[in-house]
């Protein structure tokens, strides 16, 4: 099982929409997919059109599964609408389970000792990680032996990379078979001269920035918009979308990078 964490410290950088449209891709191309939300505000959740408040109320989530010292992945799966993609849902307890986390032996690795009893279940797992470096994303940085870092090609976005790196590199130093990239995405028409400003950050690590670009189009913003025509209508993943988008064939192309790059 190739285990890929979605993660930057800074906010709106697009991690939730690629670990959505990337999970579902790799899982529409024929791979058996988990998709692990590790964020409280349960955004990849909502993203795969799943509201568990729509449910009974009781279902168990991701914060279930760190809240025990054996907790198993494999009893709160979701079924989506990718048949080759399951969801471990999140919810608002995750905060709390966080918090109760700092208290525990071995923290940092609960997530992975979860997904250790699933690992000849899926080829690939990606983690949705939220926006901070707390003991969720580094249980997240333990667990994956991969890294895809979104980011944008803007000054305030890319001052907190350098940090972020060397927080990867402390950890992951020694993991064999680690790698990571950088996914460059809400990319625009004045992306080259943006790029060439960001040089000073990105020219140390220009093998390490993925082909692959996530242009800056509406149909990305619409896919994690409530339908507006529909109430029963659920969220789709762009890449999921019937229609021929820039966005779904960016992502597309992600899509075939990765697997190339990583095969499962």
């Amino acid at each position: 099982m190739t285990t890929i964490a979605i993660i930057n410290q800074k906010g709106g950088t697009g991690k939730t929409t690629t670990a959505v449209n990337l999970g579902a891709g790799l899982a529409h191309k024929g791979y058996r997919t988990l998709l692990v939300d590790l964020d409280p505000q349960a955004h990849a959740t909502y993203g795969l059109g799943i509201d568990l408040d729509e449910l009974n109320g009781e279902t168990p989530t991701i914060a279930n599964v760190l809240s025990e010292d054996r907790g198993r992945i494999a009893d709160i799966l979701l079924d989506t609408r990718e048949p080759n993609l399951k969801l471990a849902p999140s919810d608002i307890h995750l905060a709390r389970a966080a918090a109760l986390l700092h208290t525990r032996n071995f923290r940092e690795h609960m997530l992975e000792r979860a997904l250790a009893s699933v690992k000849h279940e899926f080829a690939y797992t990606i983690i949705d990680c939220q926006p901070s470096l707390d003991v969720l994303s580094i249980n997240a940085l333990v667990a994956a032996d991969k890294l895809i870092i979104p980011t944008e090609l803007a000054g305030h976005a890319l001052r907190g990379l350098a940090d972020l790196l060397t927080t990867i590199t402390s950890i992951k130093n020694e993991t064999p078979g680690f790698d990571y990239r950088v996914l460059l995405t809400k990319v625009s028409g004045q992306a080259v001269n943006r790029q060439q400003k960001a040089g000073k950050v990105l020219d140390s690590i220009q093998d390490r920035i993925l082909q692959t670009q996530i242009r800056r189009v509406e149909a990305i913003e619409r896919s994690q918009l409530e339908p507006e025509e529909d109430e029963d209508a659920e969220l789709t993943p762009v890449i999921m979308q019937k229609t021929w988008n820039k966005g779904a064939r960016d992502y597309r192309k992600l899509v075939k990078e990765i697997i190339e790059l990583w095969p499962a």
